[in-house]
């Protein structure tokens, strides 16, 4: 019967542990799956829609904006609602956003859609790693957390195959049709096999927060982070800064002024800012979001290159994209175990150094590209992510007490997502940018054609950014301070 699991003991761990994980594990790999299927997606949807791509960007953004914004607050309400419900509920707000996006006939219906999308995918990514913690003992937890790298990694190595021969075969609206037996399947186990943890089974001598919940944080640290990423949005489509987004810039440091007021205060923070006091773990997320950046901005421009470029049809430019994910599921796991002998510092600056360099070389790309001149320059892309993104992990969870492990965790999702987020956005940004620049006039609709030169010119411009940003990104894991052994300064201390 749904909901009779016993919770989990501190040292044997869950009895149905491994039914756990397959649960989470599904569960990831489906939001993961979805998100790299939908980037192979834009230029068909941009076409069917008749709309140029700074607009169908707005398909990705909403849904990480979404996610970046609430992933903290998830976790927060996670403690004292229960583990349980609100994983099960993600999988369930998944699954109908899915079915929701395949039935949208234009972009702002679909933008909303995915929205609700994003809310489900938020509640799963926030809670997972917590739930399999909860259900593994500390002997077995690297190894079950490990996992879950696995299936995010599978989830991007499968989608642009995946997506491409969809797209190929059956349309645009296949691509979120896929989750439904998926997202199915995935919540009638998690009714089933997870611990109920609502407040009347919780554990004994399990700590829970005390006192009334943060809700002007809860209300500010969302909004700034909407703000944020609904400019880097209207700069792209505007193809440039206006004063409307130097205003939203104004107000999201307003908003986060007052974040930090009122987090000081709170008996039960949002975000325990004593955790930004620790230099390790602040620089360490700012590299990973640097990282995230580079990776999402190049995930969008890529597409609409071959698409629109080279002429590549969807299931092409899913096996082309291929030996991004690829190398990062192969190379991680020794990334992860060379950083535990020699330390974290040298992998990550190799990492991002190497990661500029793979930026640089996509400068070069033009109409007369062939496949192996994309096929190593996305693999030394892919690999040197791979080689940053173990080790700095490590650092974030490494450099915090056990009793923070949440906020790491939470910390260091937000910062992927919402890395993602803007790289998409100053992606197209700066291809509407260079674009314009290159030849007198906007950006194209994509079911028209675009003028070759100026596209490769703005294409090679926002290269050379992400370039730099790997660069800055580098710096930042050079200059971070080496934590003494099991973790770096107390985090729970109260902030500056």
């Amino acid at each position: 019967m749904a909901g009779t699991k016993a919770p989990a003991g501190p040292d044997e761990g869950a009895p149905n542990k491994r039914m756990v994980l397959a649960v989470v594990s599904a569960s990831v790999f489906m939001a993961t799956l979805d998100g790299s299927i939908v980037n192979i997606a834009l230029p068909t949807i941009a076409a069917q829609f008749r709309i140029d791509a700074t607009q169908v960007e707005s398909v990705v953004t909403a849904y990480l904006l979404a996610i970046a914004s609430t992933l903290l607050l998830v976790g927060a309400l996670a403690d004292r609602i229960g583990r349980k419900r609100l994983f099960a509920a993600g999988i369930a707000v998944f699954t109908l956003g899915s079915g929701l996006c395949a039935a949208a006939t234009a972009l702002e219906p679909l933008v909303a859609f995915r929205v609700v999308q994003a809310l489900g995918g938020s509640l799963m990514f926030a809670i997972g790693a917590a739930i399999l913690t909860a259900a593994y003992p500390a002997r077995e937890r690297g190894a079950a957390l490990g996992a879950i790298g696995t299936a995010v990694a599978g989830g991007q190595t499968a989608g642009p195959v995946i997506g491409g021969l969809l797209l190929q075969l059956f349309g645009w609206q296949a691509i979120f049709l896929v989750n439904l037996p998926i997202g199915a399947a995935a919540l009638l186990l998690a009714r089933r096999e997870l611990a109920d943890d609502h407040p009347g089974a919780r554990p004994r001598g399990e700590v829970r927060p005390r006192g009334a919940f943060d809700v002007p944080g809860a209300v500010l640290l969302p909004s700034a982070l909407f703000l944020l990423i609904v400019a880097f949005e209207i700069a792209a489509l505007e193809a440039g800064a206006t004063p409307l987004v130097f205003a939203l810039l104004a107000l999201v440091a307003v908003l986060l002024v007052a974040f930090r007021q009122v987090e000081r205060r709170a008996a039960v923070p949002i975000v325990n800012l004593g955790a930004l006091r620790n230099r390790e773990f602040a620089l360490s997320n700012a590299a990973g979001l640097l990282s995230f950046i580079a990776i999402g901005a190049s995930f969008f421009l890529l597409p609409f290159y071959m698409e629109g470029v080279l002429g590549y049809p969807p299931y092409k430019m899913g096996l082309m994209l291929l030996p991004i994910p690829a190398a990062i599921a192969v190379i991680s796991p020794y990334s992860g175990r060379l950083s535990d002998r020699i330390g974290t510092r040298v992998p990550c600056v190799a990492g991002m150094a190497m990661a500029a360099a793979a930026a640089l070389s996509l400068t070069t790309l033009g109409p007369s590209s062939t496949e192996v001149d994309l096929a190593w320059r996305f693999a030394l892309f892919g690999a040197s992510m791979a080689i940053f993104q173990s080790p700095n992990n490590s650092t974030i969870m490494g450099s915090v007490e056990r009793r923070f492990l949440g906020l790491a965790s939470g910390m260091m999702a937000t910062m992927r997502t919402l890395g993602f987020a803007v790289g998409v956005a100053g992606g197209a940004g700066l291809l509407a940018v260079g674009y314009l620049g290159a030849s007198g006039v906007p950006l194209p609709p994509a079911h028209e054609a675009v003028d070759v030169a100026a596209f490769v010119s703005a294409q090679s411009l926002a290269f050379f950014a992400v370039a730099a940003i790997c660069i800055a990104g580098a710096v930042a894991t050079a200059v971070r301070p080496s934590a003494p052994p099991h973790g770096g300064a107390p985090v729970g201390a109260p902030g500056p």
